[in-house]
């Protein structure tokens, strides 16, 4: 059984915010109708993945995230679509329980790049 599993262990970052489009967030208790933000944020990375653009930065906060994560949306050379853990906090994506599906890795990025 291939088990996917992807450890982000985050240390202290300084987020420059000049230049981006927006700060999105994920949290493990939040609500993917919901609006995102740091209040309140959405319950999965997918969802995150699916509504970033270009110069946005997914801040995704402590937790596991059973889930394999596919990108659609794509950045630009000068404005990148950005992944990150909450400075200071452990982020565990665990594809497992989605089995192999497109591409078969946690985290897929279709038609896009940057």
């Amino acid at each position: 059984m291939l088990v996917y599993l992807l450890v982000l262990i985050c240390s202290l970052v300084t987020l420059a915010v000049c230049g981006q489009e927006a700060v999105h967030y994920v949290a493990p208790e939040g609500d993917d109708d919901g609006p995102g933000t740091r209040d309140r944020p959405w319950r999965t990375i997918g969802s995150a993945a699916g509504r970033a653009a270009a110069g946005d930065v997914v801040c995704i906060r402590d937790g596991v995230y059973a889930e394999q994560v596919t990108v659609r949306n794509s950045g630009r050379d000068d404005a990148p679509i950005t992944f990150m853990c909450a400075p200071g906090e452990t982020v565990t994506v665990d594809g497992s329980a989605a089995g192999e599906g497109r591409g078969g890795g946690v985290f897929n990025v279709l038609s896009a790049g940057h």
